[in-house]
Protein backbone atom coordinates (compact mmCIF):
# COMPACT_ATOMS: atom_id res chain seq x y z
CA UNK A 1 0.00 0.00 0.00
CA UNK A 2 2.79 2.57 0.44
CA UNK A 3 4.31 1.79 -2.34
CA UNK A 4 1.00 2.52 -4.15
CA UNK A 5 1.10 5.84 -2.53
CA UNK A 6 4.07 6.73 -3.65
CA UNK A 7 3.40 5.94 -6.74
CA UNK A 8 0.09 8.20 -7.04
CA UNK A 9 2.11 10.92 -4.87
CA UNK A 10 4.81 10.88 -7.50
CA UNK A 11 1.94 10.71 -10.33
CA UNK A 12 0.64 13.75 -9.27
CA UNK A 13 3.70 15.95 -8.59
CA UNK A 14 4.24 14.84 -12.40
CA UNK A 15 0.62 16.17 -13.41
CA UNK A 16 1.01 19.51 -11.52
CA UNK A 17 4.56 20.30 -13.33
CA UNK A 18 3.15 19.21 -16.71
CA UNK A 19 0.10 21.65 -15.43
CA UNK A 20 2.53 24.34 -14.89
CA UNK A 21 4.54 24.23 -17.85
CA UNK A 22 1.59 24.51 -19.98
CA UNK A 23 0.19 27.39 -18.18
CA UNK A 24 3.53 28.65 -18.70
CA UNK A 25 3.58 28.32 -22.95
CA UNK A 26 -0.11 29.73 -22.71
CA UNK A 27 0.97 32.82 -20.82
CA UNK A 28 3.91 33.28 -23.59
CA UNK A 29 1.08 32.40 -26.37
CA UNK A 30 -0.92 35.33 -24.59
CA UNK A 31 1.85 37.78 -24.49
CA UNK A 32 3.08 37.62 -28.26
CA UNK A 33 -0.54 37.91 -29.26
CA UNK A 34 -0.89 41.00 -27.00
CA UNK A 35 2.65 42.27 -28.56
CA UNK A 36 1.16 41.44 -32.01
CA UNK A 37 -1.91 43.57 -31.68
CA UNK A 38 -0.18 46.39 -29.99
CA UNK A 39 2.01 46.19 -33.33
CA UNK A 40 -0.47 46.11 -35.75
CA UNK A 41 -2.37 48.92 -33.91
CA UNK A 42 0.13 51.28 -34.33
CA UNK A 43 0.69 50.40 -37.86
CA UNK A 44 -2.99 50.99 -38.71
CA UNK A 45 -2.86 54.37 -36.34
CA UNK A 46 0.31 55.02 -37.99
CA UNK A 47 -0.91 54.72 -41.64
CA UNK A 48 -4.03 56.61 -40.85
CA UNK A 49 -2.09 59.51 -39.89
CA UNK A 50 0.17 58.96 -43.16
CA UNK A 51 -3.15 58.63 -45.21
CA UNK A 52 -4.96 62.13 -43.02
CA UNK A 53 -1.61 64.40 -43.76
CA UNK A 54 -1.52 63.08 -47.75
CA UNK A 55 -5.59 63.29 -48.19
CA UNK A 56 -4.58 67.35 -46.58
CA UNK A 57 -1.54 67.70 -49.02
CA UNK A 58 -3.48 66.72 -51.68
CA UNK A 59 -5.98 69.37 -50.77
CA UNK A 60 -4.57 71.98 -50.62
CA UNK A 61 -2.38 71.47 -53.68
CA UNK A 62 -5.85 70.89 -55.53
CA UNK A 63 -6.65 74.73 -53.93
CA UNK A 64 -3.35 76.12 -55.02
CA UNK A 65 -4.01 74.74 -58.37
CA UNK A 66 -7.05 76.41 -58.54
CA UNK A 67 -5.95 79.65 -57.28
CA UNK A 68 -3.16 79.58 -60.06
CA UNK A 69 -5.76 78.78 -62.60
CA UNK A 70 -7.65 82.32 -61.73
CA UNK A 71 -5.10 83.85 -61.59
CA UNK A 72 -4.03 83.13 -65.13
CA UNK A 73 -7.33 84.22 -66.32
CA UNK A 74 -7.29 87.00 -64.63
CA UNK A 75 -4.36 87.94 -66.25
CA UNK A 76 -6.13 87.52 -69.57
CA UNK A 77 -9.27 89.03 -68.62
CA UNK A 78 -6.85 91.65 -68.34
CA UNK A 79 -5.35 91.43 -71.40
CA UNK A 80 -8.37 92.43 -73.57
CA UNK A 81 -8.32 95.52 -72.35
CA UNK A 82 -6.28 98.28 -74.35
CA UNK A 83 -2.83 98.43 -73.16
CA UNK A 84 -3.30 101.55 -71.34
CA UNK A 85 -6.11 100.43 -69.30
CA UNK A 86 -4.64 97.44 -67.93
CA UNK A 87 -3.50 96.76 -64.72
CA UNK A 88 -0.52 94.81 -65.15
CA UNK A 89 2.04 95.44 -67.47
CA UNK A 90 3.72 93.13 -70.20
CA UNK A 91 7.20 93.12 -69.14
CA UNK A 92 7.52 90.34 -66.80
CA UNK A 93 7.72 92.51 -63.47
CA UNK A 94 6.08 90.29 -60.91
CA UNK A 95 3.33 91.50 -59.09
CA UNK A 96 1.62 90.08 -56.47
CA UNK A 97 -2.71 90.50 -55.22
CA UNK A 98 -4.45 88.65 -52.84
CA UNK A 99 -6.95 86.68 -53.76
CA UNK A 100 -9.25 84.67 -51.10
CA UNK A 101 -7.36 85.23 -48.52
CA UNK A 102 -4.06 83.99 -50.23
CA UNK A 103 -1.25 85.04 -51.74
CA UNK A 104 -1.01 85.15 -55.74
CA UNK A 105 1.83 86.19 -57.61
CA UNK A 106 1.24 86.94 -61.88
CA UNK A 107 4.20 87.87 -64.11
CA UNK A 108 3.02 88.77 -67.49
CA UNK A 109 5.49 88.58 -70.34
CA UNK A 110 5.21 89.79 -74.09
CA UNK A 111 7.32 87.28 -76.13
CA UNK A 112 8.18 90.02 -78.14
CA UNK A 113 10.47 91.22 -75.67
CA UNK A 114 12.57 88.52 -76.05
CA UNK A 115 14.58 86.91 -79.04
CA UNK A 116 12.82 84.63 -81.16
CA UNK A 117 15.10 80.77 -81.62
CA UNK A 118 13.64 80.57 -84.62
CA UNK A 119 13.59 84.09 -86.40
CA UNK A 120 16.29 86.54 -84.48
CA UNK A 121 19.33 87.77 -86.36
CA UNK A 122 22.42 86.19 -85.89
CA UNK A 123 23.90 89.16 -84.45
CA UNK A 124 21.38 89.48 -81.91
CA UNK A 125 22.00 85.62 -80.92
CA UNK A 126 25.10 85.82 -80.33
CA UNK A 127 25.19 89.24 -78.57
CA UNK A 128 22.22 87.68 -76.09
CA UNK A 129 25.33 84.48 -75.35
CA UNK A 130 28.21 86.58 -75.49
CA UNK A 131 26.91 88.78 -72.88
CA UNK A 132 24.44 86.24 -71.22
CA UNK A 133 27.29 84.03 -70.03
CA UNK A 134 30.60 83.53 -69.03
CA UNK A 135 31.63 81.94 -72.56
CA UNK A 136 34.66 83.31 -74.35
CA UNK A 137 34.31 84.62 -77.69
CA UNK A 138 35.26 81.15 -79.66
CA UNK A 139 33.10 79.47 -77.65
CA UNK A 140 30.02 81.87 -78.18
CA UNK A 141 30.37 81.39 -81.73
CA UNK A 142 30.66 77.65 -81.76
CA UNK A 143 27.22 77.78 -79.79
CA UNK A 144 25.80 80.38 -81.93
CA UNK A 145 27.10 78.10 -84.95
CA UNK A 146 25.70 75.30 -83.37
CA UNK A 147 22.07 76.76 -83.04
CA UNK A 148 21.53 78.30 -86.27
CA UNK A 149 22.75 74.04 -87.57
CA UNK A 150 20.40 72.74 -85.96
CA UNK A 151 17.83 75.41 -86.68
CA UNK A 152 18.46 75.86 -90.43
CA UNK A 153 17.27 73.27 -93.16
CA UNK A 154 20.38 72.15 -94.67
CA UNK A 155 23.18 69.77 -93.97
CA UNK A 156 25.86 72.17 -94.54
CA UNK A 157 28.16 72.27 -91.27
CA UNK A 158 28.77 76.12 -90.54
CA UNK A 159 32.89 76.73 -89.77
CA UNK A 160 32.44 75.94 -85.77
CA UNK A 161 28.54 74.56 -85.97
CA UNK A 162 27.46 70.75 -85.50
CA UNK A 163 25.79 68.59 -87.84
CA UNK A 164 24.92 65.06 -87.77
CA UNK A 165 28.34 63.51 -87.80
CA UNK A 166 29.47 65.92 -85.11
CA UNK A 167 27.10 65.03 -82.41
CA UNK A 168 27.31 60.77 -83.61
CA UNK A 169 31.18 61.37 -83.07
CA UNK A 170 30.19 62.50 -79.32
CA UNK A 171 28.10 59.44 -78.61
CA UNK A 172 25.21 61.01 -79.24
CA UNK A 173 22.12 58.93 -80.03
CA UNK A 174 20.65 62.11 -82.29
CA UNK A 175 21.71 64.24 -84.67
CA UNK A 176 21.01 68.36 -85.81
CA UNK A 177 17.14 68.47 -86.06
CA UNK A 178 17.63 70.96 -88.93
CA UNK A 179 13.86 72.65 -88.24
CA UNK A 180 12.64 75.46 -86.46
CA UNK A 181 12.97 74.92 -82.49
CA UNK A 182 9.32 73.88 -81.19
CA UNK A 183 10.15 74.92 -77.39
CA UNK A 184 13.29 76.90 -75.81
CA UNK A 185 13.57 73.55 -73.60
CA UNK A 186 15.36 72.11 -77.21
CA UNK A 187 18.35 74.09 -76.18
CA UNK A 188 19.35 71.33 -73.99
CA UNK A 189 19.87 69.09 -76.92
CA UNK A 190 22.18 71.47 -78.75
CA UNK A 191 26.00 70.23 -78.49
CA UNK A 192 28.11 71.75 -76.30
CA UNK A 193 24.86 73.51 -74.09
CA UNK A 194 25.40 72.86 -70.93
CA UNK A 195 22.79 73.17 -67.72
CA UNK A 196 24.19 76.10 -66.13
CA UNK A 197 24.42 77.91 -69.61
CA UNK A 198 20.90 77.25 -70.38
CA UNK A 199 19.57 78.38 -67.24
CA UNK A 200 21.09 81.49 -68.10
CA UNK A 201 19.52 81.99 -71.71
CA UNK A 202 16.11 80.82 -70.82
CA UNK A 203 14.38 83.44 -69.56
CA UNK A 204 16.06 85.50 -73.03
CA UNK A 205 14.56 83.01 -75.52
CA UNK A 206 11.21 82.10 -76.90
CA UNK A 207 9.71 80.68 -79.63
CA UNK A 208 6.75 83.10 -80.21
CA UNK A 209 7.52 86.35 -81.05
CA UNK A 210 8.38 85.02 -84.75
CA UNK A 211 10.65 88.46 -85.41
CA UNK A 212 14.19 89.09 -85.58
CA UNK A 213 14.40 91.84 -82.77
CA UNK A 214 12.60 93.26 -79.80
CA UNK A 215 10.09 95.65 -78.99
CA UNK A 216 11.47 98.24 -76.85
CA UNK A 217 7.93 98.31 -75.55
CA UNK A 218 7.67 95.14 -73.67
CA UNK A 219 11.35 94.38 -73.58
CA UNK A 220 11.96 93.17 -69.72
CA UNK A 221 14.78 93.60 -66.96
CA UNK A 222 16.35 90.28 -67.97
CA UNK A 223 16.92 90.90 -71.36
CA UNK A 224 18.19 95.02 -70.16
CA UNK A 225 20.77 93.60 -67.90
CA UNK A 226 21.90 91.20 -70.87
CA UNK A 227 22.24 93.44 -73.60
CA UNK A 228 23.61 96.66 -71.93
CA UNK A 229 26.04 97.87 -69.49
CA UNK A 230 23.73 99.51 -67.46
CA UNK A 231 23.70 99.12 -63.94
CA UNK A 232 20.51 98.09 -62.11
CA UNK A 233 19.30 101.68 -60.98
CA UNK A 234 19.40 103.21 -64.54
CA UNK A 235 17.57 99.51 -65.68
CA UNK A 236 14.68 100.64 -63.12
CA UNK A 237 14.28 104.36 -63.82
CA UNK A 238 13.83 103.30 -67.85
CA UNK A 239 11.19 100.91 -66.72
CA UNK A 240 9.35 103.50 -64.83
CA UNK A 241 9.95 106.11 -67.14
CA UNK A 242 8.41 103.44 -70.28
CA UNK A 243 5.87 102.20 -67.69
CA UNK A 244 4.54 105.94 -67.39
CA UNK A 245 4.32 105.85 -71.21
CA UNK A 246 2.51 103.04 -72.01
CA UNK A 247 1.43 104.64 -75.12
CA UNK A 248 4.55 104.93 -76.78
CA UNK A 249 5.55 104.00 -80.00
CA UNK A 250 8.05 101.95 -80.45
CA UNK A 251 10.40 104.37 -82.09
CA UNK A 252 9.99 106.36 -79.28
CA UNK A 253 10.43 103.54 -76.46
CA UNK A 254 14.12 103.05 -77.54
CA UNK A 255 16.26 102.25 -74.56
CA UNK A 256 18.68 104.91 -73.84
CA UNK A 257 21.00 102.73 -71.94
CA UNK A 258 24.82 102.51 -72.05
CA UNK A 259 26.04 99.73 -73.99
CA UNK A 260 23.42 98.67 -75.62
CA UNK A 261 22.72 98.68 -79.40
CA UNK A 262 19.92 99.65 -80.80
CA UNK A 263 19.96 98.12 -83.86
CA UNK A 264 18.53 95.04 -81.95
CA UNK A 265 15.12 96.66 -81.01
CA UNK A 266 12.78 96.42 -84.27
CA UNK A 267 10.22 94.18 -83.19
CA UNK A 268 6.61 95.21 -82.95
CA UNK A 269 4.00 93.62 -80.67
CA UNK A 270 2.69 90.64 -81.68
CA UNK A 271 0.07 89.80 -79.10
CA UNK A 272 1.43 86.58 -77.50
CA UNK A 273 2.31 86.92 -73.98
CA UNK A 274 3.25 84.24 -71.20
CA UNK A 275 1.39 84.58 -68.21
CA UNK A 276 2.93 82.30 -65.22
CA UNK A 277 0.83 82.06 -62.22
CA UNK A 278 2.41 81.43 -58.65
CA UNK A 279 -0.42 80.73 -55.60
CA UNK A 280 0.61 79.87 -52.30
CA UNK A 281 -1.54 78.75 -49.43
CA UNK A 282 -1.12 77.02 -45.67
CA UNK A 283 0.10 73.35 -46.74
CA UNK A 284 -0.10 73.99 -50.60
CA UNK A 285 1.50 76.14 -53.11
CA UNK A 286 1.54 75.88 -56.82
CA UNK A 287 2.73 76.86 -60.34
CA UNK A 288 1.38 77.27 -63.77
CA UNK A 289 2.87 78.86 -67.16
CA UNK A 290 0.25 79.29 -70.23
CA UNK A 291 1.51 80.39 -73.74
CA UNK A 292 -1.92 82.97 -74.76
CA UNK A 293 -1.52 84.03 -78.26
Amino acid sequence: MRADGMRQARRQSALRRLALQQRGVVLVLVLWMLALLTLMAGAYGYAMRNEARQTAHLVAAARARALAESGIWLAVADLHHAPEKRRRRADGVPQSLRLDGHTLTLRVEDEAGKADLNMASPELLREIILRATDLQAEDATRLLHTLLDWRDADHHRRHLGAEDAEYRRHGLDYGSKDGPFNTVEELRLLLGMREPLYRRLRPLLTVHSRQTGLDPRVVGKPVLQALSSATEQDIAAFLATRKDGAGLSAADALPALPGLDRRHFNGSGNRVFQITSKARIARGAAKLTAVIH
